[in-house]
């Protein structure tokens, strides 16, 4: 009776390990996919500049973004169509909600791509990321710790110097 139990066991870790490669092998592949949309954007966004002379930057960003986002749930549809009906009336709010905020976003990013390096781009994007912690900390009302610190001051430091701060004259406050 105890080995029935023991290959239950293992065969129930094997699953959990299977699992959990393959959502670190999915991980992967979506910070692969992220990493690669940086370059792509930007060189159809030029591409898409260089065939419409005349249109703005603007136009070029609201078109790629919609085909991309259109291709993107018609990719999604196969999976989840089944899961529509059954939306409930908050989910689909967050979901608009989502996308009156991040739309504006991926515009404004999709567009300053035009403007600069497409590392650049994607470092001032994850800048992001010191915005939840500090966020965390103040809903919390806790004190951040040195890690959290040292990451916002790395982080603003890096964004100090790709917009070419002066550091010399920094602050350079009155007498």
């Amino acid at each position: 009776m105890a080995q029935v139990s023991d290959i239950a066991a293992a065969t129930r870790l094997d699953a959990a390990g299977l699992n959990h490669r393959k959502a670190i092998l999915l991980l992967v592949l979506a910070c692969l996919f992220w990493g690669i949309s940086f370059p792509v954007s930007k060189a159809l966004t030029l591409l898409y500049l260089q065939s419409m002379p005349g249109a703005s930057s603007w136009f070029v960003v609201s078109l790629q973004g919609s085909i991309r986002f259109l291709l993107a749930g018609l990719l999604m549809l196969p999976f989840g169509w089944r899961e529509l009906p059954s939306l409930r009336e908050r989910e689909v709010i967050q979901g608009v909600g989502l996308g009156l905020c991040g739309g504006p976003g991926m515009l404004f990013q999709m567009d300053g791509l035009a403007y600069t390096s497409a590392s650049i781009s994607a470092f001032l994007t994850q800048a992001y990321c010191i915005l939840l912690p500090l966020y965390h900390f103040s809903r919390n009302r806790t004190a951040p710790g040195f890690r959290d610190l040292l990451a916002i001051f790395m982080v603003v430091t890096g964004i100090g110097i790709l917009a070419n701060v002066d550091w010399s004259t920094f602050p350079n406050w009155p007498r």
